[in-house]
Formats: structure tokens, C-alpha cells, sequence
């Protein structure tokens, strides 16, 4: 006899069984099916046949699962796309900052004062924009491509991808202040102060650098379950 959420949960497993759809699209395309089932079944088809029916115009379960892998996974030409616009936005906000701070609190009367004002954002959007180009080149992208094969790529990981380098950024930068420094500090609160305001600086702006990648790469808030209109 036939059972219709025997064979709802049965379809649903063979959906579930390729790892690319979440919950809600399984229950999205359950809810087609159920609809379409329904409709089928009330034009005096019989259940068996009209479940086949409703089955096959919803689509097959390996190839619903491809679309919406290749759906939601952001294209080469996107992702590298990011890459040209994403790593410009920490130096620039970096330099941008320095020149409001040198502005706001610079001696006027110091002869110096103009030149390091200009020159300083300068040489800081400069060395940050090749920082920031380079650490995109050998980490950053090998490692959004290598999410996307495994389909891990997603708002919360890259962003926590970028949490995670500014990290690294921000040690960077300490360990080279802390060897360049003479006499080298070696009071805590000195050490953590420092890292503190190393890291207020460079943390923000590389996370807005990876909400601008997200917002190239992301997939669109229109996109649906590809599904056949029969």
C-alpha cells in the first residue's frame, strides 16, 4: 500500500545523501513535491503513479544537487574578481586613518610637520597595499579555492579566514617592532598595550577588506532551488 511520507522520507534521503543541500532547501523541494504530488494525484491519478510523476518533474536527486552546488558556489572569474578590489581596502583605510590622526594631532609650528602628514600615508598605503596583495596571493586565495572544492566556502568561514590572518598580521608586525626596538620593551602591560593598538589598527580594516570579498563572491539573495516547471 502506499505510504506518502514513507516515500517523502525515502526521496528526502537520496537528496540528503550528496551533502550540498541544507535543511531548508530539502524542505523547500519536499514541500514542491508534496504539491505537486497532490495536484497529480487529484485529477484521478493513482498514488503510485502520480508519486513517480511529481518525482520526475521535481527532477533527479544528483542533479538537483549539482545546480545547487553550482548555485551557491561563487564562479573563478568572481573570486578573482575580489581579489583585484578586496586586498586595496585595509591599506586604504589604514592611510586615510593616519592622515586624520597626523592632521588632528601634528604640531603645526614643527617644519616637518606637512611632509610627514603626506608621506607617511603614502608609504603606508604603499607597503600595506604589497602586504596586502602578497598575503592574498600565497594564503588568502589558495585557501578560498580550496573551500570551494570542498564546499565549505561560506559568509562565516571566510570571514573567520580573515579573523584568523589579521592575527597573524598583527604578531607579524609585533615581533618585527619588538626586534627593531631599542632598548626592547620587556614590561607586560608595555608588550600588551602595544599589541593592543597594533591590533585595533589592523583587525577592523582587514575584516571590512573581507566583507567587501564576501559581498563580490556571495551567491544572490535571489537565487532559488533550480527546479522544473514541468
Amino acid at each position: 500500500m502506499f505510504n506518502l511520507t514513507r516515500e517523502l522520507r525515502r526521496w528526502r534521503r537520496s537528496l540528503s545523501r550528496h551533502g550540498v543541500l541544507g535543511r531548508d532547501e530539502l524542505d523547500e523541494l519536499e514541500s514542491h513535491l508534496r504539491d505537486s504530488f497532490e495536484a497529480i494525484e487529484r485529477d484521478g491519478t493513482p498514488p503510485v503513479e502520480a508519486f513517480a510523476m511529481a518525482r520526475s518533474r521535481i527532477g533527479d536527486p544528483r542533479i538537483l544537487a549539482n545546480e545547487y552546488e553550482k548555485s551557491q558556489n561563487p564562479s573563478t572569474r568572481r573570486l578573482w574578481r575580489a581579489f583585484w578590489v578586496a586586498p586595496a581596502v585595509a591599506p586604504i583605510l589604514m592611510a586615510i586613518e593616519i592622515f586624520v590622526l597626523g592632521m588632528a594631532f601634528s604640531d603645526p609650528a614643527d617644519p616637518g610637520t606637512p611632509i610627514g602628514i603626506i608621506l607617511l600615508p603614502i608609504l603606508l598605503l604603499t607597503l600595506g597595499g604589497f602586504i596586502a596583495y602578497g598575503i592574498a596571493a600565497i594564503c588568502w586565495m589558495p585557501l578560498i579555492f580550496f573551500w570551494r572544492k570542498r564546499g565549505w566556502l561560506n559568509g562565516g568561514s571566510l570571514h573567520l579566514l580573515a579573523f584568523l590572518l589579521a592575527l597573524a598580521v598583527v604578531a607579524l608586525l609585533e615581533a618585527t617592532i619588538y626586534a627593531i626596538t631599542t632598548p626592547r620593551p620587556t614590561d607586560f602591560f608595555e608588550l600588551l598595550s602595544s599589541s593592543l593598538i597594533v591590533a585595533g589598527f589592523v583587525i577592523p580594516n582587514v575584516m571590512l577588506s573581507a566583507v567587501v570579498f564576501w559581498m563580490i563572491v556571495r551567491p544572490s539573495s535571489d537565487r532559488r532551488m533550480p527546479l522544473d516547471a514541468g
